[in-house]
């Protein structure tokens, strides 16, 4: 049983110190080198998606956000799709067409399908836009940059709009930190930058073709960014991190939100578990680093399960093997260092320090998350938006 225990624990220092490893990886070895964008494509054609459930008046501030890009004119369109919406507005736009369905889709792929169905043109790449999210001036642009390096997706960094509860502050710590360790360290490295679900920008037919073939599925579809990702993956397709084009979502500001926004999460999660692995297999007898990196990286546990998988190890070293427990107290303070080293050199604002204190509350959250898990078989488990800002209040704000 001490043998035992001792594998356990030593699995448990491991993946407590992976990020920190891959960190310092990041830092002390030479980051991927930035190209010049002079490819023979020029500016590429945009279909910028947004999607919107039961709340329309919430993506105005995205809507005018992308009409207000830094970009030709000529060169993007904006589809909103008003699925279940009865506040509908009249937007007035040439570059912006708001698509209603007569019977309600309940699901954002469903929702990308209806408005590929009515482009009103051939486009290059498919930008995915939640209703929530405002677009920074120069966020096609960005985007443009890595598209021109041929890319077939490119994610896009999503940062919080609103920081006015501990809720709002460790949803933006952690995503702060995910950005970091799943998307800039990934990349920075050679493989692939994690998807977050919005912000980004795929090839049109690959993205169409999956969208297809995902919608064909029964059920409750939650996790369409997961299964693009690992669309592109197992293709060995690199998924770039265009750390500059910023877009603004609002972060969660309730207990109940935190609740069912982590409640999707983690059915994700361990629904992705086995295919995570097996790119990470197919990477090793492929010889291709992007995907074994990739692999290990998306069936990185959440938090939430390293502290219950913790404290397992740590009641039963208790009983069986003692001098394991001071092996995993290390491991928690360099994955805590590491935490914090990242929000202090990604300079996080003070709110989000102050909400740090607030953790075992969140965490408790989380923890009733993990019980609900099957609500999520049955309910879109849709966030709920209610921070309208404009992309200039953001950005005053940013500068403060």
């Amino acid at each position: 049983m001490e043998f035992i225990m001792d594998i356990f624990t030593f699995l448990l220092f491991a993946l407590l110190i992976f990020p920190l490893m891959t960190v310092l990886m990041h830092l002390l070895l030479k980051k991927r080198g930035k190209k010049e964008y002079h490819s023979a494509d020029g500016n590429h054609d945009f279909a910028v998606i947004v999607t919107a459930y039961k709340n329309f008046s919430v993506t105005l501030a995205s809507i005018e956000s992308l009409i207000r890009q830094n970009y030709p004119s000529e060169k993007y369109f904006v589809y909103v799709v008003a699925d279940g919406c009865e506040d509908i507005t009249e937007v007035s736009s040439d570059r912006v067409a708001v698509l209603k369905p007569e019977e309600q889709l309940n699901s954002k792929v469903r929702s990308m399908l209806f408005a590929i169905d009515r482009f009103k043109r051939k486009h290059d790449y498919i930008i995915v836009i939640d209703a929530d999210n405002v677009a920074a001036p120069d966020y096609l642009e960005q985007m443009n940059r890595f598209t021109r390096q041929g890319y077939t997706a490119v994610q896009g960094k999503r940062t919080h709009k609103n920081l006015d509860t501990a809720y709002a502050g460790l949803d933006a710590a952690g995503e702060i930190y995910y950005n970091y360790t799943q998307r800039t360290v990934p990349y920075q490295l050679g493989s692939s930058a994690a998807i977050s679900g919005s912000a980004m920008a795929i090839k049109a037919s690959v993205y169409e073709n999956l969208l297809r073939e995902i919608s064909s599925q029964s059920g409750v579809i939650l996790a369409e960014d997961k299964m693009l990702q690992n669309y592109l993956a197992k293709e060995d397709f690199v998924t770039a991190f265009a750390e500059n084009a910023l877009v603004f979502d609002e972060k969660i500001s309730k207990g109940v939100q935190t609740q069912r926004q982590r409640t999707r999460w983690l059915k994700s999660y361990f629904d992705n578990l086995k295919t995570a692995f097996g790119i990470a297999v197919l990477g090793l007898k492929k010889r291709s680093f992007n995907q074994v990196f990739f692999g290990i990286m998306t069936a990185y546990p959440p938090i939430i399960i390293m502290i219950l998988f913790s404290a397992v190890i740590v009641l039963l070293n208790l009983l069986f093997a003692p001098g394991g427990i001071l092996l995993i107290a290390a491991g928690w303070i360099l994955f805590v260092f590491c935490f914090l080293f990242v929000l202090l050199i990604n300079h996080a604002r003070k709110e989000i320090w102050k909400s740090l204190f607030s953790i075992p509350l969140f965490a408790f959250r989380q923890v009733m998350a993990l019980l609900n898990l099957k609500k999520s078989k049955t309910d879109f488990l849709a966030t709920e938006h209610t921070k309208n800002r404009s992309v200039d209040d953001i950005l005053k704000e940013m500068k403060r």
